[in-house]
């Protein structure tokens, strides 16, 4: 091999470790991931060895209360973040762009088997599983549900001509009897416990199997 065709090896193989790199960079400061990594580093105890003024990560089961309904699966839950994604041609690729983004959430009581906790979600940072997804395109109408969504956002299923546009949808939510961790600070009232965001930080919570 001529010193010609090691400097074309080199120039692939230099390309394709600064795509992996910038593919790995992303996914580290990605926010799912500083949320996730937040919440690790956060020291775990039981419900009832919290304590006022603790910073404490709980691990435990939602319980049946107050909850709303999520826009694509209707689930009843008391977090729920639901995205449409639309592929757009250039060229010969594309890529994908966020056109709809919806959150929403309400307080909620948390317990494991030794208490329960109410957990104040004001500004939470949330890493939720997207456990529904779905996509419409050609051939493939929008569902009700879909339809209705998009049009909340100000957008239609339907583009140019009356062609049907190529989204994806995607949708997470905390439902009861599903188990969630969160990190916060610990307040006492009135005998009952509170976890409220921690000062400058907010309120860190996910289902992710993997952490909790």
């Amino acid at each position: 091999m001529d010193s010609a065709d090691l400097l074309g090896v080199a120039i692939v193989v230099g390309s394709v470790l600064f795509v992996v790199g910038a593919v790995a960079f992303g996914w580290y400061f990605a926010e799912d991931q500083k949320i996730r990594r937040r919440i690790r580093s956060a020291p775990r105890v039981k419900i009832a060895e919290a304590r006022d003024g603790m910073e404490v990560r709980l691990v435990g089961t939602i319980r049946p209360g107050h909850t709303l309904s999520s826009p694509l699966s209707h689930r009843l839950g008391v977090y729920y973040r639901a995205t449409i994604e639309e592929y757009r041609s250039s060229g010969k690729s594309g890529s994908w762009y966020l056109i709809a983004d919806e959150e929403q959430f309400v307080d909620f009581s948390l317990a494991d088997e030794t208490g329960e906790v109410l957990v104040r979600m004001v500004h939470p940072r949330v890493s939720v599983v997207n456990d529904t997804h779905s996509r419409s395109g050609t051939f493939d109408d929008a569902t009700p549900a879909e339809e209705s969504f998009l049009q909340r956002h100000g957008g239609c299923s339907l583009g140019l001509f009356g062609l049907n546009r190529t989204l994806r949808y995607k949708e997470g939510v905390f439902e009861p009897g599903e188990q969630v961790s969160v990190v916060g600070r610990i307040v006492a009232m009135d005998g009952l416990k509170v976890v409220e965001p921690l000062p400058e930080h907010g309120l860190f919570a996910s289902d992710d199997p993997g952490i909790v």
